[in-house]
């Protein structure tokens, strides 16, 4: 999603930067991060929720059983903390090839492979993370390469608010979290007893607390008016028009 959004969003980057319109490349760019928290963060913490009862439905059967399962859970939970990192990055280190500063995410990358195999090095042989030392160590960098490059990238823009960023956030992640719960308390009371364990169940046991959780962090953003939420449904309609007129 993200590396595919900062490919389309490139282009748009470096008009701005070429006539040096410092001011409108800091809100463009503002507006595109803030709708990918708004997106991305909720994601990674409702997969987090529900990541047994997704992963019993599309692979426990035959000779991958439960306990493959409830390993492999361990390590999509790893992966889904950098999951808004990892949306970032791409679209971060395109303004610096739109500023036509190569040589910044260049750095920032050799030192992200640097932290990358010093983390490895260190976890590797972990009894208890055995096989998921990968996934915490590609989050963990994905979550330092981004914040290095969003920290050099504050300095050479300096329109760009990095704190409302962090509000959103804040904001998106507290929503998330209380939408989290409310699904998780479905995942429980779905998978008690032997209930999600037919095929129809299982569907419900992860289609049902996703659906919960979407509509109550939707109704939490609208009570509160986050702006963010208007935007993507705007951005969404006039995405839609251009497909019909396309057609």
């Amino acid at each position: 999603f993200g590396m595919s959004l900062a490919i389309a969003l490139f282009p748009t980057l470096s008009e701005r930067a070429a006539v040096n319109d410092r001011a409108e490349l800091c809100r463009y760019l503002e507006s595109v991060l803030r709708i990918v928290l708004l997106l991305t963060v909720p994601s990674a913490v409702v997969l987090m929720v529900v990541r047994t009862p997704l992963i019993s439905l599309l692979f426990e059967h035959g000779e991958f059983g439960a306990d493959d399962t409830a390993r492999t859970a361990v390590v999509l939970l790893f992966y889904t903390i950098g999951i808004p990192a990892m949306a970032c990055q791409g679209i971060v280190a395109r303004v610096f090839y739109a500023l036509r500063d190569t040589w910044t995410p260049v750095k920032v990358g050799v030192g992200a492979v640097a932290l990358a195999l010093a983390l490895n090095s260190m976890l590797y042989g972990n009894g208890w993370l055995e096989g998921r030392w990968l996934a915490l160590s590609a989050s963990a960098v994905a979550v330092a390469n981004v914040s290095c490059l969003m920290i050099l990238m504050n300095r050479r823009l300096t329109g760009f608010e990095t704190s409302r960023l962090l509000k959103l956030f804040a904001t998106t992640l507290l929503y998330s979290t209380v939408a989290a719960g409310a699904a998780w308390g479905l995942v429980v009371i779905i998978g008690r007893g032997e209930l999600a364990q037919n095929g129809p169940a299982k569907f419900l046991h992860v289609l049902a607390p996703i659906g919960i959780a979407i509509s109550l962090y939707i109704l939490l953003l609208w009570v509160t008016r986050v702006p963010e939420l208007a935007q993507t449904f705007q951005r969404f309609r006039a995405w839609m028009d251009r497909r019909k007129m396309v057609k």
